[in-house]
């Protein structure tokens, strides 16, 4: 059976397809079913064995009778028709009735309240590329496309994967260069279908420790500019390239069914474009190394713009809440020194790290 709760806390993630009850307005990322022309709008509300999108309850109710008074004609014993004595009642004559009713309300307690579902998200896939946005020698000189996710002679990196720092051809993050990425991330929609101009998206970062997108303390990418330190180790980054342009080409597999926006700013990535329940969608943002620590695993995850997670970070190789990961490149007290730079095993398991080894010298 159905069970009926309230929250007691803030918990990091809403189910997928929640549906909820407030006493207020939800906030942007919910669509209101209790409004006119919704399922539940002026419904009485009562559970069922399994959900069902259609209301369960009623909008009218049946008031009971609390007495029925009249008048007996008849003498006792017997009847007023052919009693001796007392006249013949006549075909088709009538009885005055008195008919009262409680006065009480037969309403249960009550509350008006707002039932609303929740549009979900789930990240689908991602990708890392670096910007080359900002240099005329590039195919992709000031424009969205992200035609070749890394410089000729460098190595790609492939869909879902890691930016690691070893081998070097990857060209792990810079702190000394500040070092700029494109990240592309596709959202699935799901729940209810995503209004235009209804919610934004952001970037947030930690130090990798869980493993897990959904654990740990997280800090908001800082806006470009932002002098580094202990909360500004990331920022968004800056290039030729207009903040909130509109993509012109899906840079994932399988494509996303909407394209959204590059973004370089907090708050920038707006959905500006409506994606119907089932659809997919892809953003673009500019993120830059601002003094991150070096050889460092960091997490990067999208949340919505008031700081809530997407409902699922989703990655079929673990069973663990996965999300864009990058580990920066090493400092010169890391370099030629065998066994200090090394990847920490996110299998506690496992005792000696397997890639211990040797960096290398620039």
């Amino acid at each position: 059976q159905p069970i009926m709760g309230q929250a007691t806390a803030d918990y990091p993630t809403i189910a997928i397809n929640l549906v909820s009850i407030f006493n207020g307005d939800p906030g942007t990322g919910w669509v209101v079913l209790s409004n006119s022309g919704g399922q539940y709008y002026h419904q009485f509300i009562r559970p069922n064995a399994t959900y069902n999108a259609a209301s369960q309850g009623s909008a009218t109710r049946s008031i009971g009778l609390s007495s029925v008074t009249g008048t007996d004609i008849g003498g006792s014993g017997g009847n007023a028709k052919n009693t001796t004595g007392s006249g013949t009642a006549q075909q088709g004559h009538t009885h005055t009735v008195t008919v009262t009713s409680n006065t009480l309300s037969t309403m249960v307690p009550q509350m008006s309240v707002t039932i609303a579902q929740k549009v979900s998200f789930t990240m689908n896939a991602y990708r890392w590329f670096v910007d080359a946005s900002g240099n005329s020698g590039s195919p992709d000189f000031n424009t969205t496309n992200v035609s070749d996710p890394w410089p000729v002679g460098a190595l790609n990196l492939a869909q879902d994967t890691q930016l690691p720092a070893i081998p070097t051809q990857y060209l792990p993050p810079d702190v000394i260069v500040k070092t700029s990425l494109r990240l592309r991330a596709q959202i699935l929609v799901s729940g209810q279908a995503l209004v235009a101009n209804s919610t934004t998206f952001k970037l947030q970062y930690q130090v990798t420790g869980s493993d897990d997108c959904l654990a740990g303390t997280w800090t908001d990418v800082a806006p470009n500019g932002t002098p580094a330190g202990p909360t500004s180790q990331w920022t968004y980054g800056s290039n030729t390239l207009a903040d909130s342009t509109r993509l012109t080409t899906s840079a994932l597999t399988p494509a996303s069914s909407v394209l959204q926006y590059f973004s370089r700013s907090i708050g920038g990535a707006i959905t500006g474009q409506t994606v119907g329940t089932g659809q997919s969608m892809e953003y673009d943002w500019l993120v830059q190394n601002n003094n991150a620590n070096t050889g460092t695993e960091y997490h990067i995850r999208i949340v919505e713009g008031n700081g809530t997670p997407l409902s699922l970070y989703q990655n079929t190789t673990t069973s663990k809440a996965e999300c864009p990961d990058v580990i920066t490149k090493p400092g010169v007290d890391q370099e030629l020194r065998h066994g200090d730079f090394f990847l920490p095993d996110p299998n506690s398991n496992v005792s000696n790290d397997p890639d211990q080894g040797y960096a290398w010298v620039d």
